[in-house]
């Protein structure tokens, strides 16, 4: 939320474990999907942590995982696509 005086601030929710995929010549090549074991995804600005997966979570369990809030709890930003 702004006060008026400034840009309003944003962040991104990402995935706190993103997937690893190997590839046949034993390369790992770190995806954009978030990990089976992935618990939470972190604010980018103040690290806060809201749950996913299940019904319980607070982003889609699909791509592009959109986040069900506007706004962080942790630190007030808006957080964009």
């Amino acid at each position: 939320m702004t006060d008026g005086t400034g840009p309003e601030r944003t962040c991104r929710y990402e995935p706190e474990m993103y997937a690893v995929r190997i590839e046949e010549d034993g390369t790992e090549i770190v995806t954009d999907e978030p990990d089976d074991e992935c618990g939470c995804f972190v604010c980018s600005e103040c690290s806060y942590c809201m749950m996913f997966g299940a019904d319980s979570g607070w982003f889609g369990t699909e791509p592009p995982y959109k986040a069900h809030f506007r706004y962080c709890p942790g630190c007030g930003a808006r957080v964009v696509e």
